[in-house]
């Protein structure tokens, strides 16, 4: 393996029993690596898709060659795993060109080159493929059991507050869709790889078909922790408003039961003349008595009516 400054972070000679071929693994934004890429006669075509700033899953053949744009899960230190890492693929005959941004390793991809250095080769450009391939299924598959055990958790949890549980059900929800919006079209991207001519033989298509298979069943598994988290915000949301009713209950009724007494209180505490029991000693508590006795009244009412 080399590296140097002009956008090359790996180049291999690898040997394998039945074939030989080069792999070179490049960064996408050095200045340099366009030129280095051009000096190889690489086509223009190739070279755009290769250092192109936004990317989307993709398969296609591409001067002569095959083209396959795929997405990891980000497992570097302090990154969101929902913000996947972009790797491009371009190999034709003996020859693997593969490119990520700078600064962002693909787990994968180490993993691979790890084998390589400790001299487990692959024997052909296909099963470099696949090998790559099945990394980036593994570690998209911990993720997508991460998400799936968080979202048991949080449906099992009495102990966490309305406020806090609906915040990380919100922040889980939005970790599934912006997983789920880059596994979708690698489904597809790898369905219609396993279609190319790209001289693959049967058992490595078969392998390429069945990591489309696994994607295809993580996007299901995804879309199932959405709608489970989709329906604890909902009753997330119907239980504060079930809290509030009882509260807002509580308040009408206690409001209803003294409206009276506030209303006999108000009366007898004008300052008019004529105000009938100024001059009777026990006017106060005939006051108080009857204002008892119409919260009584009240109450048995309430009771009565089964509003209490």
């Amino acid at each position: 393996m080399t590296e140097d400054a002009t956008g090359l972070l790996s180049s291999y000679q690898i040997q394998g029993r039945t074939a030989s071929f080069d792999w070179h693994h490049l960064q996408t934004d050095q200045p340099d690596t366009q030129r280095w890429l051009e000096a190889r006669d690489i086509h223009p075509s190739v070279i755009e898709a290769l250092t192109a700033l936004e990317t989307r899953p993709r398969a296609a053949i591409l001067a002569g060659g095959t083209l396959l744009v795929v997405r990891g899960v980000n497992l570097n230190a302090g990154a969101d795993p929902e913000d996947m890492i972009s790797l491009r693929i371009w190999f034709k005959d003996n020859l693997v060109i593969s490119s990520r941004k700078h600064g962002r390793p693909l787990s994968a991809v180490v993993e691979v080159q790890r084998d390589i250095e400790q001299g487990v080769f692959p024997d052909s450009v296909g099963e470099l493929l696949v090998q790559l391939l099945e990394h980036l299924a593994e570690h998209i598959s911990d993720l997508v059991d991460e998400i799936d055990t968080h979202v048991d958790a949080l449906e099992t949890a009495t102990d966490i507050r309305f406020a806090e549980r609906r915040s990380e059900i919100i922040d889980w929800r939005r970790q599934t869709v912006a997983v789920r919006r880059f596994i979708a079209p690698q489904r597809d991207a790898l369905a219609a790889f396993a279609l190319l001519p790209t001289g693959l033989d049967q058992e490595q298509i078969y392998s390429v078909q069945h990591i489309a298979e696994r994607m295809f069943r993580y996007v299901e598994e995804l879309d199932y922790a959405r709608e489970r988290a989709l329906v604890m915000q909902e009753q997330i949301a119907n239980e504060i408003a079930e809290e509030q009713n009882k509260r807002i209950y509580v308040l009408s009724l206690v409001a209803a039961i003294f409206l009276p007494l506030s209303f006999l209180s108000g009366v007898f505490g004008m300052n008019v003349a004529g105000l009938p029991g100024t001059e009777n000693a026990s006017a106060f508590l005939y006051v108080c008595l009857g204002m008892a006795g119409t919260m009584m009244v009240s109450i048995v009412f309430f009771w009565w009516r089964r509003w209490l």
